[in-house]
């Protein structure tokens, strides 16, 4: 068995240590590098400024609706000749 010896600093105790590959930690790092260029091409068909506007007027619905006690609320999505429609329909409490 090694002797453990005292006063030394954190730095010293880990010298050479690695931490372990984990199963966990590879599927999370994965799963955010496949992520992020399907979030890029769902944003490169939005204009920068429509996108914060529809996330601005989604949250204020959303707002509206939790002061209200509305909790079931459906997004819908229809295409009208050149008019695509994001709708959203609530559900009162009953």
């Amino acid at each position: 068995m090694t002797k453990i010896t005292k006063n030394r600093s954190d730095a010293e105790m880990f010298e050479g240590w690695q931490e372990p590959e984990i199963p966990e930690a590879t599927f999370s790092s994965t799963a955010k590098a496949k992520k992020k260029p399907q979030e890029e091409r769902i944003e490169s068909h939005l204009p920068e400024s429509v996108r914060r506007e529809m996330e601005r007027l989604l949250m204020e619905m959303k707002l509206d609706f939790f002061r209200r006690g509305i909790q079931d609320v459906a997004y819908v999505l229809r295409k009208e000749g050149d008019t695509l429609k994001l709708i959203l329909e609530s559900k009162p409490k009953k």
